[in-house]
């Protein structure tokens, strides 16, 4: 994000304002998430929250933004809160953990013959969500469900829970957690010497994953709205955006710094399109009539939204 924005604020910003850009850490704790929102929007006057991570944290501070009549833009979270119901103050681009579940899903039974359908979810809005997803797909498909079992949020031991997967025969694991939870099921899997599909969402997605998994999450599936940017084949356009991250953060760049970089470009764009006379308002009617395709060179599908719909994208 920050680099899209000092691109554009090299370039003069948007009608002559240049973007300043404050970020708090969470620590992914909503306690905390809620003390950073209220110092943005409080002390720093902030004009939007963008790109939120985390499903918790974007539940506890989106109604903190729309009670002081703050734009929520694009939160990494991709649940129902972040666009529904209607208003003028928030949209949201990730693919809803209900929807992607069941494209995952549908794709893995006809592509790998699975039957018996299991989940492991974190108990919360986020895990529930994923089986609610997982649920629908297994009516479309007229499957019977395996086994449903949850863990505590911050949990760090999953044996009972893959145990009882594994003693209902599950043939598909799909994993309602993130990269930690992730490796941990699937860590303990291996101990078993249990080898089922494991599926996972975008919330899990990252090279991340396979640096501290190793050899226990190779095979794992996964859906997501914002691909890793590979460089072995890419495009001349995505291999200098890779050069050029690189050369500004002497890393390379994993899926988030993707999602980032779009967000951040997509708010430029409906800036520029909202005139000199930028509010909440303006920016909010830019967004509604706005049809963006800049992530296409990363893989991402196109981006609109509506006066009747504030979700970006709806598949994958």
């Amino acid at each position: 994000m920050q680099m899209r924005f000092d691109e554009a604020n090299a370039a003069g910003g948007v009608h002559g304002r240049r973007i300043r850009l404050v970020v708090e850490d969470s620590g992914w704790d909503t306690k905390r998430g809620v003390l950073a929102a209220s110092k943005l929007i409080d002390r720093d006057g902030a004009f939007a929250l963008i790109n939120v991570l985390g499903s918790s944290i974007a539940v506890a501070t989106i109604p903190m933004a729309l009670e002081r009549k703050v734009l929520s833009l694009f939160p990494a979270a991709p649940v129902p809160i972040t666009y529904e119901p209607l208003s003028p103050y928030k949209f949201s681009l990730d693919t809803p953990y209900e929807q992607q579940v069941p494209i995952g899903v549908r794709y893995l039974v006809k592509t790998a013959g699975y039957r018996k359908l299991g989940v492991v979810y974190q108990d919360d809005d986020f895990g529930r969500d994923v089986v609610k997803g997982l649920n629908a797909a297994i009516r479309e498909l007229e499957l019977q469900p395996c086994e449903q079992v949850s863990f505590r949020r911050g949990a760090t031991d999953f044996s009972s829970q893959v145990v009882r997967l594994k003693q209902a025969g599950c043939d598909l694991v799909v994993v309602g957690g993130s990269t930690r939870e992730t490796i941990g099921i699937m860590s303990e899997a291996r101990k078993l010497d249990w080898k089922p599909g494991f599926y996972v969402t975008a919330s899990a997605y990252s090279d991340q994953l396979h640096k501290l998994g190793g050899a226990a999450v190779e095979g794992l599936y996964a859906t997501v709205s914002f691909p890793h940017p590979y460089e072995d084949g890419a495009s001349p356009a995505l291999a200098a955006w890779i050069k050029a991250y690189k050369a500004r953060f002497n890393a390379a760049p994993p899926p988030f710094s993707v999602s980032g970089y779009i967000k951040a470009d997509l708010f430029l764009r409906a800036a520029d399109k909202a005139g000199p006379a930028l509010t909440a308002e303006s920016m909010s009617k830019a967004l509604e009539g706005l049809e963006y395709s800049g992530g296409k060179m990363f893989g991402v599908q196109a981006i609109r939204f509506g006066p009747d719909d504030h979700l970006g994208m709806r598949s994958l």
